[in-house]
């Protein structure tokens, strides 16, 4: 119940996506779990103002510790005209692939463990 209180709040708040994105020790923890929410927009400034908002407001909520974040910003749409296209591949097998800017959170679920 808290990771969906959580994923709804936010998701509400500030429109972005947002899942639970769980592995290595905290994919069958019922204590901790990661959460990763993604935030598209045309303006890199705007984007990282929002992640950090979003971040506020889940440490703000007081429901988990959040106890580390992991961000990743990209950039699409650059390329000149004429100018082959740039590709972003992940480091190697088992990697997150992004988007324009998503914000991995690690926290202790201190309630019922959802």
């Amino acid at each position: 119940m808290v990771l969906r209180r959580i994923k709804d709040r936010v998701r509400n708040t500030f429109n972005v996506a947002i899942a639970e994105v769980s592995e290595g020790d905290y994919k069958d923890s019922w204590q901790s779990a990661q959460l990763g929410f993604a935030v598209v927009a045309n303006d890199k400034v705007f984007t990282q103002s929002v992640v950090q908002k979003v971040l506020g407001f889940v440490d703000g909520l007081g429901v988990a510790k959040l106890i580390d974040d992991e961000q990743d910003y990209i950039d699409y749409g650059s390329e000149r005209v004429g100018e082959p296209l740039g590709t972003w591949e992940p480091d190697g097998p088992g990697e997150r692939t992004g988007v324009a800017a998503a914000a991995h959170q690690d926290h202790d679920d201190d309630e019922d463990g959802a």
